[in-house]
Formats: structure tokens, sequence, C-alpha cells
């Protein structure tokens, strides 16, 4: 993320925090749980977030240095026992596994949004 970027991805609303703003991205995308999760403790706990890239001609996957695995999910795609295409199943993008679209994304948190300020005036 460039900090001259202001994609919907790299932008983060005023409304919302950083966690959330990563976790709402990863949901969108598609990351698993887990992966979500251990990015963002490293995250919190201010430790250096070692991208795994993944070489398309070695393990004929895609390559995507913005994925960062847990500590699992990475040995299985290193070791082929699990296809990047197959982690992200549940995928709110309508595009296939790197790509996504900015302004889908935008719609996306901005549908978000209404959700998050309903249930904030619930409670």
């Amino acid at each position: 993320m460039s900090k001259e970027c202001t994609c919907s991805f790299c932008k983060k609303p005023n409304w919302i925090s950083q966690v959330d703003f990563y976790r709402l991205k990863a949901k969108f995308l598609g990351y698993p749980k887990c992966c979500t999760d251990a990015f963002i403790d490293d995250y919190l706990k201010g430790r250096p977030v070692h991208k795994i890239r993944i070489k398309a001609g070695k393990h004929n996957q895609p390559i995507n240095p913005s994925f960062v695995p847990c500590l699992w999910h990475a040995n299985r795609i290193l070791h082929e026992k699990k296809s990047i295409n197959r982690i992200f199943r549940k995928r709110i993008s309508s595009y296939a596994f790197p790509y996504s679209s900015d302004v889908e994304f935008r719609e996306y948190v901005r549908n978000f949004r209404k959700t998050y300020e309903n249930n904030k005036t619930k409670n």
C-alpha cells in the first residue's frame, strides 16, 4: 500500500478502525479467517508481516504479493498440498483471485457502512 494511493483498498474510511478495515478487505477478497487473524496479530504486535510469494512456474500458482497466509496455509501451499485458488472459495468479489474491482469494493464498503451504523444505533 502506497501512502499516495487513493484506491478504495488503500484509503481507510474515517468511520472504521484499521483492524476492522483489514477484516473487511479480507472478507471481500475471500481470505481465510485464520490467515486474516494471523496478519492482524502481527500488525497489532508491531511484527513485520512477511509476504510469501508463490512462484507461478514452480507451483502453478498465480503470483500475488498481497496475500499473506498463516503458517498452516503457507506450509500447505509451499508443499503443493493446497491450491491458492481453493483457499479463496468464499470471495465476495466477483473477480477471480488474484484480481478485484475498486468500484465493486467501494460498493461493498458503502453497504457494510449502512449495516455497521444501523447496528451502532440499535446498541
